[in-house]
């Protein structure tokens, strides 16, 4: 729990206290510049702010962490102290007979073993074998509780999020916002932003991908989810106005809300082709293709 010293707020965490201070009526009401200078005020020790190496000022980073102790990498570097645990370390790394950091020859022929093996194309640091044992690591991390992806990081993020939603004082929650932002983001959503945000989506179902694949032999620059008034189609081909639309039964069951949609891309001068749990053949798509084509 953070407590506002001037308004008296009480905010669930620092994120939705900073929000707060970052907000213009909020700037303006507590006679403020922003989050640091609400630091300098009211948490600033006398001590904070001078660089431990030279005695200079140093930056001012975040509201959770203050200033920084250091002005610069060299005081960074110079710090007594710091060097005490660095050279613990250095010698924990020269003893451990394993450690591929025992001489400078290895690792001036590691750098350059890995220089051109990354300039390698054919090699496997590039291919597509890496990239899936890279994602079966991340998944055994995740799996393991070890790692940046464990359980217990991602449940610290979420009941931050839902503290911030909870808490009153949020800028979030503010009047402001429920009434002007979120209205706004609606319209914009209604008047084709939607299918703006929908034509990034790069992880189509597999049996939309195994048609557009048929589709790409078969018609000229195809398109996967071809944004069009508020709305994407599945797989468009502008140059003929086809629009083919692959649809699970499991995701489209409002039958009323398909026919709208339809109709009204129908009026754009669209010709719909659909397929319902069924992928076609190379051939019945021809097929299909030329029946439309006659009714044209």
């Amino acid at each position: 729990m953070v407590n506002c010293r001037i308004c008296g707020k009480d905010f669930k965490n620092s994120k939705s206290f900073t929000q707060h201070l970052g907000h213009p009526k909020t700037k303006s009401s507590h006679n403020i510049s922003g989050t640091k200078d609400y630091y300098d005020r009211f948490i600033k020790s006398e001590t904070e702010g001078i660089c431990s190496g030279c005695g200079k000022e140093t930056v001012y980073f975040s509201f959770d962490r203050g200033y920084l102790k250091y002005c610069s990498h060299i005081c960074y570097w110079s710090d007594p102290e710091y060097n005490k645990k660095r050279s613990k370390d250095n010698k924990k790394s020269w003893l451990n007979s394993d450690s591929g950091h025992n001489s400078r020859e290895c690792r001036k022929k590691m750098s350059e073993a890995a220089k051109r093996r990354w300039k390698d194309p054919n090699d496997f640091c590039n291919s597509s074998e890496r990239k899936k044992q890279q994602r079966k690591l991340i998944l055994k991390m995740k799996e393991d509780g070890t790692g940046p992806f464990t359980e217990k990081s991602l449940e610290k993020i979420s009941k931050k999020m839902k503290e911030l939603w909870e808490d009153p004082n949020c800028v979030w929650r503010s009047k402001e916002w429920l009434d002007k932002v979120i209205p706004k983001r609606k319209a914009w959503m209604r008047n084709g932003g939607a299918a703006y945000i929908n034509s990034f989506n790069k992880s189509p179902s597999k049996p939309q991908v195994e048609l557009f694949n048929i589709i790409q032999k078969l018609c000229p620059y195809p398109v996967l989810n071809y944004p069009c008034l508020n709305y994407s189609i599945d797989i468009a081909v502008p140059k003929l106005s086809l629009a083919i639309e692959y649809d699970g039964s499991y995701w489209h069951q409002d039958a009323e809300y398909d026919r709208k949609r339809q109709d009204e891309l129908e009026q754009e001068g669209w010709v719909f082709l659909r397929y319902i749990d069924e992928v076609p053949s190379k051939n019945d798509l021809i097929d299909d293709i030329l029946v439309i084509s006659k009714e044209i």
